[in-house]
Parts: C-alpha cells; sequence; structure tokens
C-alpha cells in the first residue's frame, strides 16, 4: 500500500490533470516573484509542471518516474508535497482532494487486483493536448483477466471481443416492456446467460431478482459473474446448468413455464435445423402471452455462415457446419416453420441495426462474413 500510494503521488508530480491553477491577482501595492516587479492587479497563476521538476525540491532525477523518492524520509517528503500543485495551492485548494485521492485508492487498488492492463502500443502509448485540463487521446489499452478465464473455457467471439460489456440490453426497443413486465413479478429465465449481465441490467432497473433464472451449459460462467459484478449476496437470480439442445430438460431443472424467455447472442451459433430445435423447445417451455425476446448477429441477405471460414475463433462444431445469420424475412419462415410443427401461434416483430450502433468496430466483425447487422427481436405467443 504505501508504494502504491507513492506510485499515485509521483503520477500527480508528473502528469497533473490541471495545468493551471487558479489564478490569484498581486495585492493593490504590487510585489515581487523572484526579482521581478508585478504590478497591483495583474492576473497571476502558476504551471504546476516547473515546480513539479524543481530538482532543488526533488533531486536531479526529477524529470523521471521514480515512486521511491515518497518512500524517503518524513521531512523530505513533507517539503516535496510543500510544493506539489496537482490540486492547487493555498487558500484556493481544491476541497474535493481527499475524495479524489480515496477514490484513486479504492478504485485503482480493486482494478489492479483483478486485470492485467498492457498498453496496446508502448512507444506511443497515448497523445496529450493541453486544453487548460490534459485531454489524453488514442490511449488503447489491452485488459485481460476474467475474460481470458472465460476464455479458456468456451471459444465465443462474443468473449473473446468483450461484447458481454456492451450495454445492449437496456437500448432494447422493448426494454421498458420487459422491465415493467418483470417489476410486477413476471418470471424470465435467461437463455445462455453467460455472465447473467443481462438479468443486471434489469436488477439494476429496479427489477426483483427472486424470479429470475438464468441457463447456460458451462456453469463457471456463473461462477466468474460473480467475480466480476461483486453481487454475490445482493444478486439472488437462480442458475441452473443445461443444454437448450436438450428436448428433455431444455432448461434445466426449471420446471415453471417463462412469462419472459431472454435469449441473446445465442441463435447465431447454429444452423438452421438446430435453430428451429432449439425454438421448439423454448415454445415448450413458454404459455401464451410468453415472449421469446434477445438479439444476435444478422444479416442484410439472410445467410448462412460455413463454420471454419469466418469464426473468431469459436469452435463452432455444436452448432453444426454453418451459422445462420438472419434477416427479417428468414426469422419469420422460421417462426412459421416451429408454430405449425407445435401447434402454436407466434407475432413476431425485429429491427436491425448497423453493428457500429451495437459498439462493435470494424475489426470486431471481420469473421462475420459481408454485410452484418444486428438483429433484434421479439416473438410473442398468441395461442
Amino acid at each position: 500500500m504505501p508504494y502504491f500510494m507513492a506510485c499515485v503521488q509521483e503520477t500527480l508530480r508528473l502528469s497533473p490533470s490541471v495545468s493551471m491553477i487558479l489564478p490569484r491577482y498581486v495585492p493593490t501595492n504590487g510585489m515581487f516573484i523572484g526579482e521581478t516587479w508585478v504590478p497591483p492587479h495583474t492576473e497571476i497563476s502558476a504551471n504546476p509542471f516547473v515546480p513539479h521538476r524543481n530538482k532543488d525540491v526533488f533531486g536531479d532525477d526529477a524529470d523521471i518516474f521514480k515512486p521511491e523518492r515518497w518512500l524517503d524520509d518524513h521531512e523530505k517528503v513533507r517539503m516535496m508535497e510543500r510544493y506539489c500543485f496537482a490540486f492547487g495551492y493555498g487558500s484556493r485548494k481544491c476541497i474535493g482532494r481527499h475524495l479524489a485521492v480515496f477514490e484513486s485508492q479504492k478504485f485503482l487498488i480493486q482494478f489492479l487486483r483483478d486485470f492485467n492492463v498492457q498498453y496496446c502500443n508502448p512507444a506511443h502509448p497515448c497523445r496529450v493536448e493541453n486544453w487548460g485540463i490534459n485531454v489524453y487521446f488514442d490511449q488503447y489499452i489491452k485488459i485481460s483477466h476474467r475474460r481470458d478465464r472465460a476464455w479458456s473455457l468456451q471459444k465465443y467471439p462474443c468473449i473473446g471481443q468483450w461484447v458481454f460489456l456492451l450495454p445492449r440490453m437496456p437500448r432494447l426497443p422493448w426494454y421498458q416492456m420487459i422491465l415493467d413486465r418483470v417489476r410486477r413479478g413476471a418470471v424470465i429465465v435467461d437463455v445462455g446467460c453467460c455472465f447473467g449481465q443481462d438479468l443486471r441490467f434489469l436488477a439494476a432497473g429496479g427489477a426483483p431478482t427472486e424470479k429470475m433464472f438464468a441457463t447456460d451449459i458451462v456453469s463457471d460462467f456463473w461462477d466468474l459473474s460473480y467475480d466480476l459484478f461483486r453481487d454475490k449476496d445482493s444478486f439472488q437470480a437462480h442458475f441452473n446448468t443445461a443444454d437448450v439442445l436438450d428436448s428433455n430438460a431444455p432448461l434445466g431443472e426449471i420446471k415453471s413455464e417463462a412469462d419472459i424467455l431472454l435469449v441473446n447472442q445465442v441463435f447465431h451459433l447454429f444452423n438452421r435445423e438446430r435453430q428451429v430445435a432449439m425454438a421448439k423447445n423454448l415454445v415448450a417451455c413458454s404459455r401464451p402471452d410468453t415472449w421469446i425476446v434477445g438479439w444476435h448477429i444478422g444479416s442484410v441477405s439472410g445467410r448462412a455462415l460455413p463454420v471454419g471460414v469466418h469464426t473468431g475463433g469459436a469452435t463452432g462444431s455444436a452448432g453444426g457446419d454453418t451459422k445462420l445469420f438472419h434477416n427479417d424475412d428468414t426469422w419469420t419462415e422460421l417462426w412459421q416453420q416451429v408454430g405449425a410443427e407445435t401447434g402454436t401461434q407466434w407475432s413476431i416483430e425485429t429491427a436491425m441495426q448497423p453493428l457500429e450502433e451495437w459498439g462493435y468496430e470494424k475489426e470486431d466483425t471481420a469473421w462475420m462474413g459481408p454485410n452484418p447487422m444486428g438483429f433484434e427481436f421479439i416473438c410473442r405467443r398468441i395461442k
């Protein structure tokens, strides 16, 4: 802890966020600053970069990052602190400085404990512009840890590309309707839940978690979710290991029929035959007025993507020899078939968006083939 705080102090010394402290006005009699006479009422200020690199105070190595200097004898540290302007100086010193230091301790220690952080381009880590405060651009970093643990369990593209952290749930066109219904006590099941991030969005919106259920074929994802969100004591959703392609128990031990089946980023893992089988299994867990809602990768043309050509690192074997990316027509046709074969009737709504609006970069979609789109859907069971 002392060395960590020395690193924080040294960072504030070499790279203060504010390049000019609040101005002062020279008294009515004027004054000398050093050997320079400054007339009365002149507005003056000081750039902290200058005193922070004073070699008489910080030593001949004042221009280098050296946290150890803050672990020196107490009197020397007190002298260096008197020359630190990171939070201003004197009677106008930042009143929130103690809170800022506390936040840096709490957040950074937790963050660095759980993640490895690397610059993507160590030779040029960032670009800094001075706008009165220092603004950092092009500071690309690689953060790894939990993603790597999840990746070792199952090499899904959504894990490899950190898609599970994108805030998609509250941007669904039907999100408010889903949230209102769950608030009123509806049973919701997150199928293929991964880290359960979407249920947690609903919980953050005020939905009770006692009637939330989640399933995934990889149970370790759920255990990792508590490490990610730190909410094991407060998040009361129930998890079951289940294979949605298992017609005998597609939701594992969940016996109640669901009001809402949340199916995000699952259908696009499979070919059409297995998508039909999966949809039938979901129908078996539904009742009139059940909603099956979610999103996945779609395509303008509605096409099958051969596994092994563009897989984004995903194994893909469980999904068959292709992955079907839907458009409005192919999705509607699939549910018409499912309805006819199960004796049910469904109302279908869909929406397609450019993946850039979902937060994808161009390089993130290279494995998806030509013209991929974000595909959102809600299927309401009529009878």
